[in-house]
């Protein structure tokens, strides 16, 4: 890394990175690439933890003999968190898994704003765990930005196996086995 300054007076010296070898420029694409996938890769496993969490609640309640109409709604909820969050991790059309997860997490931060506006202690987001409703309308916005944000560069794909797709496998194949 080679060091410029624009003029040599004191306090007014601007200093300017500049790469002297293309290689640095890769590198930056390299974090880029696996700053999106950790952030990417996170809402998705918090959407797996909020589906697992649901998931005990609904057997909990299943065992007790509490089904119905609601029961259904939440299963289908489940469903759709565990696929979007393998599809995301996956990184198969991720231009159209990220604007899925968009849509998602905006409808995500409606309701539990809803529910923060309402004055609730718990969205239910999670199932039986506590969490305040502006603590997942914060994690909803922020989702939705990040979503954004990472949906408007797309991303090469050199082929390589990545974390995220080898993650994506184990994650599939649990839940079908």
């Amino acid at each position: 890394m080679i060091w410029d300054s624009e003029n040599d007076r004191g306090s007014d010296c601007v200093l300017k990175a500049t790469f002297s070898s293309p290689s640095g420029f890769r590198n930056r694409q390299n974090m880029a690439r696996i700053g999106c996938e950790l952030a990417i890769t996170t809402i998705a496993l918090v959407l797996l933890a909020a589906a697992a969490l649901k998931i005990n609640s609904l057997s909990t309640r299943a065992a007790m003999g509490i089904t119905g109409a609601k029961s259904g709604l939440e299963l289908a909820a489940v469903l759709g968190e565990v696929l979007l969050a393998t599809w995301l991790i996956s990184g198969f059309a991720r231009n159209w898994a990220r604007a899925s997860g968009v849509l998602l997490f905006a409808v995500f931060s409606i309701i539990s704003l809803k529910h923060w506006i309402a004055g609730d202690l718990n969205c239910g987001c999670f199932g039986e765990v506590t969490v305040h409703p502006a603590w997942t309308t914060g994690f909803d916005i922020v989702a939705v930005l990040t979503l954004i944000k990472f949906g408007r560069r797309p991303i090469r794909d050199d082929g390589n196996v990545t974390a995220s797709g080898l993650l994506s496998y184990l994650i599939t194949t649990a839940h079908t086995a």
